[in-house]
């Protein structure tokens, strides 16, 4: 009786740990997420993955396409609220940034040199531009 006591909790300590290590602990109890992106002079459109409550997603210099579109999926633990902020550069040409799939907003227009931040809440199905895109440099 003691072995089958011991056996069952045995198993459901594995069951709980194997799927506590499964779960990311979200914003504002964990990190936010900075999903690493990688934007070349042959990315016209650049998908991203929100995972988190707080999301941090760094373009990098826009080069050579003069549009570049994002497009974001959001997994199933990402609630209402969710933010997500984009930062983007332009080279020496005035770059656009092209919300998509996934996205409601108007395009950012970038400025020669120069750096911009757009943010987004989400709905519950797409992320929502809230602010106008603020210039940081």
């Amino acid at each position: 009786m003691n072995m089958k006591k011991l056996f069952s909790i045995l198993i459901m300590a594995i069951a709980f740990c194997t799927n506590a290590k499964a779960q990311q602990v979200q914003y504002p109890f964990g990190a936010a997420s900075f999903p690493t992106v990688t934007v070349t002079s042959k990315v016209t459109a650049q998908a991203i993955s929100v995972s988190n409550s707080l999301t941090y997603i760094d373009l990098g210099t826009i080069d050579t396409n003069k549009v570049l579109t994002v497009a974001a999926t959001a997994n199933y633990s990402v609630k209402k609220g969710a933010m997500l902020f984009i930062k983007a550069t332009s080279d020496g040409v005035a770059r656009s940034l092209t919300p998509s799939t996934g996205f409601t907003g108007v395009v950012l227009t970038g400025t020669i040199s120069k750096t911009k931040v757009m943010q987004f809440i989400y709905d519950g199905a797409h992320f929502i531009e809230c602010a106008t895109p603020i210039q940081i440099n």
